[in-house]
């Protein structure tokens, strides 16, 4: 019995034994079924969270800046290819287009301004072509685009600047990058600096073989044009020597500095000049006014230019002192023009200002406000020059102007003293009835004098001591100009019965001949030509 009872005993203990572990283990099994449901729970939630999240991140991303004021950025303003070909060459630039807003922005267009016609090729973001649209840049972003140009220097009609400009429209907002590449094998200078309130531009010394010293005179040839993209400044003491034959183009707006301190030294020759003109060679631009900016002179060194052509730009010459100095200078040091034309300015043929100049057989005509403008102080004297206008447009200005005051930079109004001005055997005489101005404040000194000239005025002329053996308002019975040959076709030079012939003063000039190389006989005529039958 105890046996038995024992036996049962140890039986039941192990029965419960075991319904114990079981029901651990069900426990077990349930507190892990609970922990996984209650993990998933969290995981869902999670998940669902994060969906949100990302729902919310992606409406973000793909939200777009629609704001009409909407502007791209841009990593230049201007492409420059400065590869200078000698043969057939391709060349590659990088533009990088910047979205500086937090949203999406999509340009709505992209083009070359010249379309199938333009020497440029683009590649935006790996897609080819001269259009593009609906281009996509995301937020705070940017994209490349890829320029290529291909340049035939040795075209019989190639430019000497091949230019485009990339279109842009966002939101309704036009913006445009310009392209330049070099056409010919030319000697090219472009601009590298920019300082406010003056033009941007580049040194010359930056062009020359280091090293360059104070006081060195660079020697441009006529080997090969030489092209201005912007001003060219030429730097404190340095000269610059451009020999005969040597042709001079600017691009728009462009033109040649002579900074304070430095000098020109123009050597063109009788039938090889140097010349100063636009880079347009099409015959069209051959004689279209304002297609460059001008030649800026400086006090400085002795500048000489002979034998030169200026054509075509805004301003032919700016003979001007430092216009920032404080306390304002007068030039001491002359600017010597002799054998020179310009012609076809949109303002003004020769601009002086507080300088020295010494011109013999110059002739200035066709400028669209005045060939000569003397304006403020300085020391002049024009001897056997020719100012005439017959400009084709319409102009308000008499030719030639001359006072002694003008408005500073600070918008001061600045009285000079015109020391010396001297016109000796010149010609003044053009379309209008009045081709001369002459404002005088008197409260500095004008030293005004006409010797032996032609002019053109209805001013009051009878202070003898300013007009000496001057021949005023001639005409001519035949119905012909009465001074030149043909102002129709731009010919300023005499004709037999002119008024100019036989009548000037001798001993005065300093070149026996005149612009043209003819000797100047006992009794030389009034102005630049000297009559030859």
């Amino acid at each position: 019995m105890n046996v038995f009872f024992h036996a049962c005993s140890n039986w039941a203990a192990n029965v419960a034994i075991n319904h114990s572990k079981n029901i651990l283990e069900s426990l077990k099994f349930f507190s892990c079924f609970f922990v996984l449901r209650t993990f998933v729970r969290r995981m869902k939630q999670l998940l669902i969270f994060a969906l949100i999240l990302v729902s919310f991140s992606s409406c973000r991303k793909n939200s777009f800046y629609e704001g009409g004021d909407a502007k791209l950025e841009f990593s230049t303003d201007t492409v420059f290819f400065d590869t200078v070909f000698t043969s057939l060459g391709s060349s590659t630039e990088r533009l990088v287009i910047f979205n500086p807003y937090s949203e999406n922005l999509v340009i709505q267009e992209l083009r070359l301004a010249k379309g199938k016609d333009s020497k440029f090729r683009l590649n935006v973001d790996g897609i080819a072509g001269k259009s593009h649209e609906g281009i996509e840049i995301p937020a705070n972003d940017s994209i490349f685009v890829f320029v290529e140009v291909t340049i035939d220097p040795n075209r019989s009609d190639a430019p000497l600047v091949e230019s485009d400009s990339i279109l842009l429209q966002t939101n309704g907002n036009l913006q445009d990058v310009d392209l330049v590449a070099w056409g010919q094998d030319a000697y090219y200078y472009r601009p590298t600096t920019l300082i406010p309130g003056l033009p941007v531009f580049s040194r010359l010394s930056s062009y020359t073989e280091p090293p360059y010293f104070f006081g060195d005179t660079v020697e441009w040839f006529n080997d090969k044009p030489h092209v201005i993209y912007g001003y060219l400044l030429v730097d404190t003491t340095f000269t610059l020597k451009i020999h005969a034959g040597t042709q001079v183009h600017f691009y728009n707006n462009s033109g040649l500095w002579v900074g304070p301190g430095s000098a020109l030294s123009v050597r063109g020759e009788k039938d090889n000049e140097v010349v100063f003109q636009g880079s347009r060679l099409e015959d069209y631009f051959q004689d279209r006014p304002g297609q460059w900016d001008r030649i800026w002179i400086n006090e400085g060194g002795r500048s000489v230019i002979q034998h030169a052509i200026i054509k075509n730009g805004f301003v032919g010459l700016q003979c001007e002192a430092w216009p920032f100095n404080e306390p304002l200078v007068y030039a001491e040091n002359p600017v010597v023009i002799q054998n020179t034309v310009i012609q076809n300015m949109v303002g003004i043929g020769l601009l002086a200002r507080d300088h020295k100049i010494e011109a013999e057989n110059l002739v200035i005509y066709d400028c669209g406000t005045h060939s000569l403008a003397v304006n403020g102080g300085g020391t002049y004297d024009f001897i056997h020059c020719t100012f005439a206008n017959y400009w084709s447009g319409n102009r308000s200005e008499p030719m030639v102007l001359v006072n002694n005051y003008f408005t500073n930079y600070l918008g001061v109004e600045t009285t000079r003293d015109l020391s010396h001005l001297y016109f000796g055997n010149s010609i003044i005489f053009g379309s209008k009835e009045e081709e001369l101005k002459i404002d005088e404040d008197e409260s500095g000194i004008f030293d005004l004098t006409f010797d032996h000239c032609i002019l053109r005025t209805k001013q009051d002329t009878s202070d003898l001591a300013n007009y000496e053996s001057v021949i005023f308002n001639p005409s001519s019975s035949f119905g012909v100009n009465p001074v030149f040959t043909s102002t129709f076709d731009d010919d300023y030079s005499l004709y037999a019965e002119s008024a100019a012939v036989d009548s000037g003063k001798v001993n005065i000039n300093k070149l026996n001949e005149d612009i043209l190389g003819t000797m100047r006989d006992a009794i030389p005529d009034i102005g630049a030509y000297e009559y030859k039958p």
